[in-house]
């Protein structure tokens, strides 16, 4: 991904600061390290229909598109994990 075309969008469709909504998928098997990556934000999961994978959506405060990245960064270590 380009992140500084990303940070632009950003820039230009949302108002900071906000509460960004970040939206995953994650093996279940790396769930535990994607909890603890985002501690002490609370997520919303969803199972599949299968129960390999999980959804999950989290608001977290961001006061810039630079922290929003940040998080995405954070995030992209966890094994298997898809960011929407």
């Amino acid at each position: 991904m380009n992140w500084d075309q990303f940070k632009d969008v950003l820039t230009q469709t949302t108002s900071f600061p906000t509460d960004y909504r970040f939206k995953f998928i994650v093996p279940l098997d790396s769930l535990p390290a994607l909890e603890e990556t985002i501690r002490p934000h609370t997520p919303e999961f969803r199972p599949s229909k299968k129960g390999n994978y999980v959804s999950a959506t989290v608001s977290i405060a961001c006061e810039s598109p630079d922290e929003v990245v940040n998080w995405y960064n954070k995030v992209s270590s966890i094994p298997g994990i898809i960011s929407l």
